[in-house]
């Protein structure tokens, strides 16, 4: 009985080594089947984080070159505002010029207006007189040239078609202190009322 009861001892003690060498195996199994899982786990995230870093390269790069585009086309609108506000100015300037030539041009033909206009108050008033010239014309006639604007718009198309023979008269006329029955200005003046 002894016997058997040693033989039952030694086999559930070998029993029990056989559990303990299958669980130590099943822990080893384990332990190994983790570190294969964690080394995997490893390896996909650094796959991982090379990917996400190489994708945020791309990104930065992309968004690098999105920022120098934005800015490309900011400063071209920038330059294209600048060369539109320039051409506006020269636009501006050059209105200006030509208004001021304008008023110039204007300004200088209605002063050669009132010159003629003038130039012929005096002409009949030398005629009027009876003088040859308007160099002749005393101050006091000067000063009362409005009094013959009357006479030169009354007299005006007469002068327009007899200026040519009027001054041929005054070239080839005798002086008036020779002449008794000199051109009478007063004659013009009669055929221009009548």
């Amino acid at each position: 009985m002894e016997r058997h009861d040693r033989e039952r001892r030694k086999e559930e003690e070998r029993i029990l080594r056989e559990k303990q060498r299958e669980e130590e195996r099943f822990l080893r199994e384990q332990k190994r089947e983790e570190e294969r899982r964690e080394k995997f786990l490893q390896k996909e995230n650094q796959k991982v984080s090379l990917c996400l870093s190489r994708a945020f390269k791309q990104f930065r790069s992309s968004l690098k070159n999105i920022l120098l585009f934005i800015f490309v086309l900011i400063q071209a609108e920038k330059m294209r505002q600048k060369e539109e506000l320039r051409r506006e100015k020269e636009a501006a300037r050059l209105k200006a010029a030509n208004e001021r030539a304008t008023a110039r041009r204007m300004a200088r033909e209605y002063m050669e207006l009132i010159e003629d206009e003038r130039l012929e108050l005096m002409e009949l008033a030398a005629s009027s007189k009876g003088l040859s010239s308007i160099v002749s014309i005393d101050s006091d006639t000067l000063q009362q040239l409005d009094m013959f604007r009357g006479l030169l718009i009354s007299t005006a198309f007469i002068t327009a078609h007899c200026r040519p023979f009027l001054l041929l008269q005054r070239i080839f006329a005798p002086p008036p202190f020779l002449c008794t029955c000199s051109f009478a200005p007063a004659a013009v003046a009669d055929c221009g009322t009548s």
